[in-house]
């Protein structure tokens, strides 16, 4: 199995599962004023080989920060992990000969951003099927906020 992670400000996805992506292939990513990042879009392309076909298989999509852990973010009372699950079917190519592998893709839209902590790393870990062993992972950086400018004389 192969899985590539992409992270992009904006995607689409179309029918066939083809991704158009804006702002693509970042890897460090700013906070707003409001502590929140801006928008986000994690793209997820995945080939699997032909007798992994067609079968239901476990599809897990999850934040991870720069101490290994699920990333949480309030819900209601709650903290939540930012975590994705779902099945997942790669289908045959049709009309592709016998022993051609699958591909299949996900699109994750985050609009509104996410309230990541400046001077921190974290990572996209993408796994299928439960296959620790060929995780994807995309890792990115949150920037500290540059200080504002002081114009004026300075006082002594």
């Amino acid at each position: 199995m192969k899985i590539n992670i992409i992270l992009a400000d904006l995607g689409a996805q179309d029918a066939s599962g083809k991704l158009n992506l804006l702002g693509a292939g970042w890897s460090y990513i700013g906070v707003l004023p409001s502590g929140l990042t801006s928008d986000i879009a994690v793209a997820v392309t995945i080939e699997v080989p032909w007798d992994q076909c067609n079968r239901e298989l476990d599809f897990v999509l999850e934040l991870i920060d720069d101490d290994g852990k699920a990333f949480e973010v309030p819900v209601g009372d709650e903290r939540k992990p930012v975590r994705l699950s779902q099945k997942l079917v790669v289908a045959t190519t049709p009309g592709a000969p016998n022993g051609t592998p699958g591909s299949a893709t996900v699109l994750v839209q985050l609009q509104g951003g996410l309230p990541l902590t400046p001077g921190r790393s974290y990572r996209w870990r993408a796994v299928l099927g439960n296959n620790e062993d060929e995780a994807g992972e995309a890792r990115f950086f949150v920037l500290r906020q540059p200080s504002v400018p002081t114009f004026g004389a300075a006082k002594a």
